[in-house]
């Protein structure tokens, strides 16, 4: 019982105690530095994730020029994202019942600084605003991505077939169309390690014991990209992109030759393709 009675005692002086430790002034001092440090941590941390975004699609490859004459290997890294003045059209699909057709695309009148003739007047700055979230989608800044700096696996390109793509898009997608090259997919004649890299006019392809040249360079230009947005969810999830291959006059634009995958979150897109009808387009 006189356990118990200390024990009930000690419990009702508690907040006394309490209380009488924390007037003291060294405490006071105490507490203040470190609410003061929390803060400026937490304020810091919370400063830098969100300027600080980590972006997926950056890619990399081993890029090799004369150096003085000799050859020299360094690693030339880009982003996958198509630029505004190498896109010709975006074509994009939402199933909207108010389209006179099933898919409308949109022109870009600023190709080499020249104006094009627009039908309709919002399809220039639409173009913009896909190009804007196709590039905003590809960046993170959730805490997991903080901590692990963005590693996602390495950005897988394959061969693929229309099938897969319809899987995929449910109806909604966008098509970007390339008015120049600007990116390339590349093996050296390994399909086992084939690669996105940018087109490079002057690239030496690599030779076999014989002379010959290896690879197919210039008949793997990226003519046209596919993004399928049919079931894409609000989430920092593995993407699949579609990708037609050709030459430099940028004529194969409907088949479908590899699939690279990546990163990102294109509910934002998919949300702004799927709510274009014909009046948004005047």
């Amino acid at each position: 019982m006189k356990v118990l009675s200390a024990i009930l005692e000690f419990i009702a002086d508690l907040p006394r105690l309490i209380f009488n430790f924390f007037k003291s002034r060294k405490v006071q001092i105490w507490v203040a530095c470190m609410v003061v440090v929390i803060v400026a941590a937490f304020g810091i941390l919370s400063w830098v994730m969100v300027a600080n975004k980590i972006e997926f699609g950056v890619l990399t490859y081993a890029k090799t020029s004369l150096v003085d004459g000799k050859p020299v290997t360094t690693d030339e890294e880009f982003h996958f994202i198509p630029s505004l003045e190498k896109v010709d059209t975006i074509t994009f699909s939402n199933n909207n019942e108010d389209f006179t057709s099933n898919t409308k695309t949109l022109n870009n009148n600023m190709i080499g600084g020249e104006l094009d003739s627009i039908e309709l007047l919002n399809q220039a700055n639409m173009l913009v605003d896909i190009l804007d979230l196709l590039d905003n989608g590809r960046r993170t800044n959730a805490f997991r991505q903080f901590f692990t700096g963005g590693a996602s696996g390495r950005e897988r390109v394959s061969s693929t077939s229309t099938r897969n793509f319809e899987e995929l898009s449910n109806g909604v997608w966008i098509k970007i169309v390339f008015a120049s090259p600007q990116f390339v997919v590349n093996h050296d004649g390994n399909y086992r390690n084939m690669r996105i890299e940018k087109f490079e006019e002057n690239y030496q392809r690599p030779t076999d014991g014989k002379g010959l040249s290896v690879g197919l360079y210039n008949l793997n230009i990226i003519n046209a990209i596919r993004i399928p947005l049919g079931n894409t969810r609000n989430s920092f999830t593995q993407q699949t992109w579609f990708i037609s291959t050709g030459g430099k006059s940028i004529t194969n634009t409907t088949s479908i030759d590899f699939s690279f995958t990546t990163f990102g979150n294109y509910r934002n897109l998919s949300r702004f393709v799927s709510n274009i009808d014909d009046a948004t387009l005047i």
